[in-house]
């Protein structure tokens, strides 16, 4: 849908202060906000933001993860959490709909 389409509309079509260099916190940072979109956070995030130790980070550095057969991440509490997930989602992989919706006071563990 539109949401994958999101990062190839931005760089096709050209966008505000396009010779700044952006790491991907801020660059889907800069799609949520001109395709107007909310975004909640998620820990999964903390540990595919990094292609190798030596890639930019925004705030902590990256680490390897021995545990995790050399998973990068930057958050170790996030790491964990996003796997704690994926075991759930392994048990019980289903959507469910949520009538009426819910929201969901999202926490950052840093």
């Amino acid at each position: 849908g539109s949401y994958l389409q999101g990062p190839l509309d931005i760089i096709t079509s050209g966008f505000k202060n396009s010779k700044k260099t952006y790491n991907i916190e801020r660059f889907m940072g800069l799609i949520l906000c001109e395709k107007q979109w909310r975004n909640l956070r998620m820990p999964v995030t903390c540990f595919i933001t990094a292609e190798s130790l030596g890639d930019r980070s925004t705030w902590k550095k990256i680490k390897v993860s021995g545990a995790r057969e050399g998973v990068l991440f930057k958050y170790e509490a996030q790491m964990e959490e996003a796997y704690k997930n994926r075991d759930l989602w392994r048990k019980h992989g289903r959507w469910i709909g949520l009538r009426p919706p819910r929201r969901f006071q999202v926490e950052e563990i840093h």
